[in-house]
């Protein structure tokens, strides 16, 4: 990793937040406890929580449910304990083989609170390859084929409720809004 001339140079706050992804990416698959995690940033225990708990949100970290360790995510979907691995496990043969046959990428996407989350892909043999969705990328519900197919399999109390609270994000999205997305589920 390049080492700053100085750590006062650029955006401080985020290169605070790399130095928390990088200590994880060094952890590897054992992850580590907030302790040890902040000891080796250079920061404060809570400081490393903050940065840790945007880490979560946004797709990058995970936390053990059974014990107090983080670990970065992108290793996290083959691990054991983590709540997907079995259904990447199990349906990455049905992806590949969708791929191979129709020549094109195939997707696994999982509702993550109110986003569509990418859980595995695999690349088909066609020249021309889209692959705007990698592994981890998070949108609303309602987004993409896969979102939108996740949101309007709701039940519409809570599509609806979902779609509100999206509402802002969704802006974001071509210019959509909540009524046009209530129409499209």
């Amino acid at each position: 990793m390049n080492k700053p001339e100085s750590e006062t140079a650029g955006p401080v706050v985020l290169r605070r937040g790399l130095r928390v992804l990088g200590v994880l990416r060094q952890a590897g698959a054992a992850g580590m406890h907030v302790v040890d995690i902040a000891r080796a940033a250079g920061m404060q225990r809570s400081t490393a929580y903050r940065y840790l708990d945007v880490l979560v949100e946004e797709g990058y970290a995970l936390r053990e449910s059974e014990a107090p360790r983080w670990r970065i995510a992108e290793l996290g979907v083959m691990m054991a304990g983590d709540p997907h691995a079995q259904a990447v496990r199990g349906l990455r043969p049905v992806l590949r083989q969708i791929s191979d046959v129709t020549g094109d990428s195939a997707f696994l996407i999982c509702r993550a609170a109110n986003d569509s989350l990418c859980l595995h892909r695999e690349v088909g043999n066609y020249p021309v390859q889209v692959l705007a969705v990698t592994v981890g990328h998070r949108q609303p519900l309602g987004v993409g084929a896969a979102g939108l197919a996740l949101l309007a399999a709701l039940p519409p109390a809570e599509a609806d409720e979902v779609v509100a609270q999206n509402e802002q994000v969704l802006r974001a999205y071509g210019g959509m809004t909540g009524v046009q997305m209530r129409r499209l589920v």
